[in-house]
């Protein structure tokens, strides 16, 4: 006996096809949209670079990391309004710590502030000032006490 195919089997496709079809949509979009993501995180990192690469970009990184350094520095201690220090970033401190005793208790990644009269040694990781003392240069002497 043979059976008659209705009118709704017939138009119907197989529910293998079907799912594959759904599954392959799927993947597709979910790897267009991995792309897109992965592109504007390249166009992101570009951006940084081209930035940094640039001595005007490194002086706006420079500016932007001395104000933040200056605005959690003015929280621990009063500094001087009319001036704006040199700012440096502590690499090596153990053989700082060799050479001057002022940076004895300093970590590398710490900030050195040289303003003209005192330098401070401020500990971002740690939120503390690190020292504080006086600036001598090589042509003036010690204070004596007297």
């Amino acid at each position: 006996m043979l059976k008659e195919k209705t009118s709704l089997e017939e138009t119907q496709a197989p529910k293998g096809a079907s799912l594959g079809k759904i599954f392959f949509v799927i993947l597709l979009l979910i790897m267009a949209v991995g792309s897109v993501w992965y592109f504007l995180k390249y166009q992101d990192a570009k951006a940084q670079i081209d930035l940094l690469s640039s001595p005007e970009g490194q002086q706006k990184v420079n500016k932007e990391e001395i104000d933040k350094v200056l605005k959690d520095v003015g929280k621990l201690i009063l500094l001087p309004i009319n001036e704006t220090p040199t700012v440096a970033t502590i690499e090596d401190a153990q053989a700082l710590a060799k050479d001057q005793a002022f940076f004895a208790d300093a970590q590398n990644g710490d900030k050195v502030l040289i303003y003209s009269n005192r330098a401070m040694i401020y500990s971002p990781e740690r939120n503390v000032l690190v020292n504080v003392g006086p600036v001598y240069f090589q042509d003036q002497a010690a204070p004596t006490e007297g």
